[in-house]
């Protein structure tokens, strides 16, 4: 596993460098009024998006392992044709939805109101951009990391090329968000092609000439999967984008800027651990699906140790060094970013050692309790900043980011403690049923 992982990571490593370089040319060319008005732009989209979404990449791979371990590609083929379908209906939705508001949302978000109808443009790339995920999920249950990295890092180069290349030009915030939609484009499409391809080979047809009644028998579950995570989705969102419309609701668009900049430091480490989580997820569902407990936990601990160790000390460097790495990449005037960096940094590290927490969860099946710690922790961002936020400004957003992210830690281990007896039991049971199906 950690040769994929390590395919997969040092494959993202090259879109974080572009996106490193992306967003220190729009930072110096845009200012911080321009960045943060940049911010605001891509986070309402975002929010409908999110509001909508049904969550499908992590549902799609759960079931797609789970049906490739028992070797019933009629299944899996039908899973790929209805997630598919369900993502482009609700990014269909989610660009009308932003279309028809984005009008009566700018004036209280944006003080320069001729950028309002670039979030409807930013929404357009909803429309490739749900491809993405049940393409994703087929290559990751098909063990073609390789493949996924080459797509992704190639769709990357040309995103940050286009995007730099119109901001370079003098086109500023409008020039920043059509190199994106473009950019976005020529990834669903590509991804999508090499996981059709894909998929023909692995399952001997195509699925377009699938139906929904081949999932019969497990449609119930299917469809409640899909309903608790578009909820849980929903709270992420509300984690993920609130912060920054409810910034540009109270604080100058400038102070957004820094925010924005300091949130874009952190996100790009997350990418590298999307990779462990693409790689790994497939190979615990599978083990869950067959039974074998010992090797689940043992990939557990094993991991957890061997990426969070590292990843925490690698992170608590970074952090030593984000004010005069802020000062010399993007300029003094971005100085008031690192505080927001730092908080958010800590965030990294809680994500780091708590990454397996969330993929056992979903492997078991029990997304109530993620749901529950989601919800909670939608609550605590959206109430935090809201009362916190007219004073403190980004401090206090990053602070209610982190306190969100230790109550989730705090429910997820409780429960997976005290119900771990449970699942053993269940576990010893399927391995029961996979050693008697296979003699």
């Amino acid at each position: 596993m950690l040769k994929d992982v390590s395919i997969l990571g040092l494959a993202r490593i090259l879109p974080i460098g572009l996106a490193l370089v992306q967003s220190i040319a729009v930072a110096r060319i845009l200012g911080p009024e321009g960045f943060g008005a940049l911010a605001v732009i891509a986070a309402y989209p975002a929010l409908v998006f999110g509001i909508l979404n049904a969550r499908t990449a992590e549902v799609t791979t759960r079931f797609l392992a789970d049906f490739d371990a028992r070797g019933l590609p009629d299944k899996a083929l039908g899973l790929c044709k209805v997630a598919y379908a369900i993502d482009l209906v609700v990014a269909g939705a989610a660009v009308v939805v932003v279309a028809a508001t984005a009008g009566v949302v700018a004036p209280h978000v944006l003080d320069d109101l001729r950028l309002a109808p670039l979030m409807t443009v930013f929404a357009v790339s909803f429309l490739p951009n749900a491809l993405t995920p049940t393409s994703t999920a087929v290559l990751a249950v098909s063990n073609r990391f390789p493949l996924t990295a080459s797509i992704e890092a190639g769709a990357a180069t040309l995103r940050t090329a286009m995007v730099v290349g119109f901001v370079l030009a003098g086109f500023g915030v409008p020039g920043v968000v059509y190199g994106l939609v473009l950019g976005n484009t020529v990834l669903g499409m590509a991804i999508t092609a090499a996981a059709h391809r894909v998929a023909v080979r692995r399952w001997h047809r195509s699925w377009f000439r699938s139906r929904w009644t081949e999932l019969a028998g497990r449609r119930r579950e299917i469809a409640r999967f899909f309903v608790l995570s578009d909820l849980t989705a929903l709270c992420n969102t509300a984690i993920k984008n609130v912060d920054v419309l409810i910034l540009g609701a109270f604080r100058p668009v400038s102070e957004v800027g820094f925010y924005n900049l300091g949130k874009s430091l952190t996100t790009q480490l997350l990418v590298v651990v999307s990779a462990v989580r693409a790689v790994a997820f497939p190979r615990i569902m599978r083990m869950w699906t067959t039974g074998d407990w010992e090797s689940l936990w043992s990939t557990v601990r094993s991991h957890t140790w061997r990426l969070a160790a590292p990843g925490t000390v690698a992170v608590g460097a970074l952090m030593l060094a984000v004010v005069p790495a802020i000062e010399l990449v993007y300029g003094s005037d971005y100085t008031p970013a690192a505080p927001v960096a730092r908080l958010l940094l800590l965030q990294v590290v809680m994500l780091l050692l708590t990454l397996w927490v969330d993929m056992v969860f979903l492997a078991w099946g029990h997304l109530r309790v993620l749901l529950l710690a989601r919800a909670l922790g939608a609550v605590i961002v959206t109430v935090g900043t809201v009362l916190l936020a007219p004073r403190w400004g980004g401090a206090a957003a990053a602070s209610m980011l982190l306190l969100q992210q230790a109550v989730s830690a705090v429910i997820t281990f409780t429960w997976m403690y005290r119900h771990r007896g449970t699942h053993r039991a269940e576990a010893q049971r399927r391995a029961s049923v996979h050693a008697g199906g296979r003699s």
